[in-house]
């Protein structure tokens, strides 16, 4: 067994080493453009609010903040390119990117392809796909407006008849 600790490298058995560099300057955070923040050391790590970002804010509605969650239950080529078209236009309509909804598919040696969008135990669309690829790009786009307005008319009623019933959603 070898230690120099003069030069910064300790061996050990000479099979494995390890560069250790000791700087006599003290690290200094500094943001993406390379400017330096003024916060040192562990004392900007529990901020709410700084250069990186905004204040973090607690949810107004009380609930869970894990939101617009889109979930991929399909098992096709067909299934998921429906799923796949309709996930990149749903993140760009805000409404549906608040929305936990799940895709499911359900392949149908008849009828192609069963598809149907839920959100909890509500059913928003449901439709069926033949096999062809170019139906389901089309269909993607005619699914995200009839599942943002089921889920506009579902948030508008919660609000305006709230429940003191605790299973408001059961079977």
């Amino acid at each position: 067994m070898k230690r120099t600790m003069g030069t910064g490298v300790v061996s050990l058995c000479g099979a494995f080493l390890f560069s250790l560099s000791v700087s006599a300057e003290p690290l200094t955070p500094t943001s993406p453009d390379g400017e330096t923040s003024n916060a040192s050391g562990t004392e900007g790590i529990n901020q709410l609010q700084g250069p990186d970002g905004p204040k973090v804010e607690a949810p107004v509605n009380g609930t869970s903040e894990l939101t617009g969650v889109l979930v991929d239950r399909t098992m096709t080529i067909i299934g998921q390119r429906f799923y796949r078209r309709f996930s990149q236009i749903a993140m760009e309509r805000p409404i549906i990117r608040g929305a936990t909804l799940t895709v499911h598919e359900r392949p149908d040696a008849r009828w192609g392809v069963q598809l149907w969008i839920t959100e909890g135990n509500q059913i928003h669309f449901r439709t069926r796909l033949s096999p062809r690829l170019n139906d389901a790009d089309d269909v993607a786009r005619q699914a995200i407006d009839h599942v943002e307005e089921a889920v506009l008319k579902r948030q508008i009623a919660k609000a305006m008849a709230p429940s003191i019933d605790l299973a408001e959603e059961e079977f």
